[in-house]
């Protein structure tokens, strides 16, 4: 390309320079653009969403996470399969999975199968070691791994471009760190500051007229308080359960990673898909979609057994009918504003990573991904005002990754121009 030249560019090498300045910019801004997505669909599933976008009920026998995400699992695919197909033509779509190897196609769909066991996981190690660590954890492995993936297979890791990315990894890290320090300082805080609270409670005057309700009877009610979590099903020990050991709680936030991540292999060893679609003359920015169709919907199995087994658990299949029509509509209305933004900010992957062009696309579009979604994800944070109540330590901590996030989306957009 013209970038890569050198001496006096002639007009013609110009317009090349031009164009290529362009797509490399246009990669930057579609995976910058489906950072901010991927951490905003995320916030319709939060109790302290703000009232227009908030999925969950605060009635007690109202829709709970696993509420929405069952839904959620059900709408999304509909709109990516939609899309793809859309894009491709399904003449395009199915002639090009025909010439495609047998091997390649299960590799596809055994890769897309792990991803949606991923998002169970990933939801499971944040329960067990906690909003910091895991997905501190979690993320690191994701942006590690999909990093390496491709560089590995395309033989690139000696390359400029390619040193340079991983650099922008290990700055992305340090941000991870530093993320996860933050957070455990607040939420210690935050719990000394509770149990301060309830120290002083205890120590002062009882009024004697007080009648405090009746505990209800077993049985009595089956949804508990929680809107954001599972509760306990009624008849479960009231003894508490011994905490896994510290390694236990490692090996499971790295797994959650491990399978989270499989999107990226989906993507790598779905290269045949890719290619056939472009021998058909589907756009580069559209190819990749060949991959999407198996990935969104063979994703969804785990996710929706995963609730179904929490809805069995608990008993609230029925929590579905509790609302009023209004609320019911509010809420598909969400959740179609949720899948838009999920399934876009994955189509916008594949499309930085074709502009980037090269061998090196995946692995330039998928840290940047990552990384940006880590970031505006604590944007979103300070706008919810998680962190008014915390302590200077915590907040000079998340200042701190939120400039390493912030280098290493910059180092990742610098190696690009390598390519």
């Amino acid at each position: 390309g013209g970038v890569r030249g050198c001496g006096i560019p002639s007009p013609r090498g110009k317009r090349r320079a031009m164009s290529t300045v362009a797509r490399h910019v246009l990669a930057v801004g579609a995976a910058v653009l489906g950072g901010l997505l991927n951490s905003t669909w995320n916030v319709f599933l939060r109790p302290d969403a703000p009232a227009s976008m908030r999925l969950l009920s605060s009635r007690p026998d109202g829709w709970r996470w696993e509420h929405g995400w069952f839904v959620f699992f059900l709408v999304h695919p509909l709109f990516a399969v939609a899309y793809s197909i859309g894009t491709l033509t399904p003449e395009a779509f199915s002639r090009s999975v025909a010439a495609t190897s047998a091997v390649d196609v299960f590799l596809v769909c055994f890769f897309s199968l792990l991803w949606g066991i991923g998002d169970v996981l990933f939801g499971l190690s944040i329960k067990v070691i906690g909003v910091a660590i895991g997905t501190s954890l979690t993320m690191a492995v994701v942006v590690i791994i999909g990093t390496l993936l491709p560089l590995m297979i395309g033989g690139n890791v000696a390359s400029l471009g390619a040193g340079l990315t991983l650099v922008a990894v290990a700055v992305a890290c340090c941000g991870f760190f530093f993320l996860a320090r933050a957070t455990l300082i607040k939420e210690g805080a935050l719990a000394d500051k509770g149990s301060a609270t309830e120290d002083t409670a205890a120590d002062g005057p009882k009024p004697a007229e007080l009648e405090l309700p009746a505990a209800p009877e077993d049985g009595a009610h089956k949804s508990g308080a929680g809107v954001s979590k599972p509760t306990p099903p009624p008849s479960a020990s009231p003894t508490p359960q011994p905490p896994l050991h510290p390694l236990l709680k490692l090996l499971l936030g790295t797994m959650a990673g491990l399978f989270a991540v499989q999107l990226q292999f989906a993507f790598v060893f779905g290269e045949g898909l890719i290619d056939e679609a472009e021998a058909r003359n589907v756009p580069g920015i559209h190819s990749p979609n060949t991959i999407w169709v198996f990935a969104f919907t063979l994703a969804a199995p785990a996710n929706l057994a995963y609730c179904a087994y929490l809805f069995h658990r608990d008993g609230t299949w029925g929590s579905f009918f509790t609302e009023d029509g209004v609320s019911l509509l509010s809420r598909g209305l969400r959740i179609a504003a949720m899948s838009v933004l999920f399934v876009a900010h994955i189509f916008l992957y594949g499309t930085s990573q074709s502009l980037f062009g090269g061998d090196l696309g995946p692995a330039l579009a998928w840290p940047l991904l990552m990384v940006t979604t880590v970031l505006f994800g604590n944007v979103w944070s300070m706008v919810l005002k998680e962190w008014d109540h915390a302590p200077r330590e915590a907040l000079t901590s998340n200042y701190v990754a939120v400039a390493f996030l912030a280098l290493s989306a910059t180092v990742i957009a610098v190696a690009g121009v390598a390519v």
